[in-house]
């Protein structure tokens, strides 16, 4: 992976999932971050991502809530380039860590928050998550779900996704400050990012298209799963008439090639004829056996693939979409996924552990002029803590 940010120093005080992601996303391009956790470690800790969000990541620990260590914790931000947050912002307005506190401190700084529903608003305050915000109020699970069936929805797609949409932010604002000398405010919220992922199903409910939908009803039959013999299922995606009716032939139906004149004649009201009549078909065959009929019909379409099939999937393993690892928690072997780009070259990513709680106080107060007396004086009265031996971590 290119190292573009090589040289720049995040500081971020990031916890659960959606800005520690961010984070792990502008280390991998180079950048050194600086995990600020409370006294007993961030929540980032328990979940069980706990490597995979905070990878290479250097650990302080500072109580905020004592001047010296707010104190300790401006000193670091003098030397960033990047502050990056996900509390919620008045929470960070009470902390004295708003974006005018912090430019005070660091004139030129990239500031980047991320919250559950945004700034401004009646929800402005309230507590937000990859739940709640994301799947809930930004109408994701509305547009998934089956009926009155909702899909489980607490996979971390929206913390990952906004988290990623807040690194490009960042990374724009550095190419900004870079030209103009001067630093901004950057601000993604998970509600905002599910809007922008779930347009189509946005867009089409102002063009007369109605939520929930099911499978058997759906707006566009061609693009939509079909179970196969062997209780597995395939989803197709067909955007031209020529494609069906070559799915047709090799399922043995040229006598169906001319029963609908353009692709829109399988959308909408028309779609359930269709979904009926591939039932029928597919489900004579295996998933398996399905996959090779499309590549012979050269159709979109693939097997419905289980998360613990995806695992060994050599499609993914050819291309570096996984990597070996371990949990530092316990020792056990993990796979992981790598970063959803390349950028100079796909080369596998090393595992690197998330860092033990406090790993680097020390390594990083010394950093910033502070001595020996003071930073034990600093330990002694619960304000920091020394994990530099790698034995202190999370008492969650």
């Amino acid at each position: 992976m290119l190292q573009s940010l090589k040289g720049i120093r995040v500081v971020e005080m990031t916890i659960a999932g959606a800005g520690p992601a961010c984070g792990r996303i502008l280390h991998e391009f180079g950048a050194e971050n600086i995990l600020v956790e409370p006294y007993n470690g961030t929540v980032t800790r328990i979940l069980q991502g706990f490597d995979y969000y905070t990878a290479g990541k250097k650990s302080i620990v500072l109580n905020t809530k004592e001047p010296d260590g707010y104190a300790a914790l401006c000193e670091l931000i003098k030397t960033a380039d990047v502050f990056l947050a996900n509390y919620r912002t008045r929470g960070l307005k009470k902390m004295g860590l708003s974006y005018e506190d912090v430019k005070k401190i660091k004139p030129d700084i990239v500031y980047a928050t991320l919250t559950g529903f945004g700034d401004e608003g009646p929800l402005k305050d309230a507590p937000g998550n990859n739940v709640t915000a994301f799947f809930a109020r930004g109408g994701v699970l509305g547009a998934m779900c089956q009926g009155d069936v909702l899909p489980y929805g607490t996979i971390a797609f929206g913390d990952i996704a906004t988290g990623m949409s807040l690194a490009l932010g960042i990374m724009s604002a550095l190419y900004n400050r870079k030209v103009t000398g001067e630093g901004c405010e950057v601000h993604s919220a998970l509600m905002q990012c599910a809007y922008f992922l779930n347009h189509d199903p946005l867009i089409e409910c102002q063009r007369g298209g109605t939520f929930p939908k099911s499978r058997l009803y759906p707006s566009m039959s061609l693009v939509n799963s079909y179970p196969c013999k062997d209780g597995k299922y395939i989803f197709l995606c067909l955007a031209e008439l020529p494609q069906l009716e070559r799915l047709l032939k090799e399922l043995g139906r040229s006598d169906l090639i001319g029963k609908w004149k353009s692709i829109a004649d399988t959308k909408n009201e028309g779609a359930h004829e269709v979904v009926e009549i591939l039932d029928e078909e597919i489900k004579k065959y295996t998933a398996d056996e399905m996959v090779e009929i499309l590549e012979r019909a050269d159709c979109s379409g693939q097997k419905v693939y289980q998360v613990d099939e995806t695992l060994t999937d050599p499609q993914a393993w050819a291309n570096n979409f996984l990597y070996r690892g371990k949990d530092s928690r316990n020792g056990k072997d993990i796979i992981y996924p790598s970063l959803p780009c390349d950028v100079g070259d796909n080369a596998p990513l090393e595992f690197v552990p998330g860092p033990k709680l406090a790993e680097h106080s020390v390594e990083l107060l010394k950093s910033i002029g502070y001595s020996d007396e003071k930073i034990n004086s600093l330990i002694e009265r619960g304000v920091t803590r020394d994990g530099s031996n790698g034995k202190l971590d999370s008492v969650f």
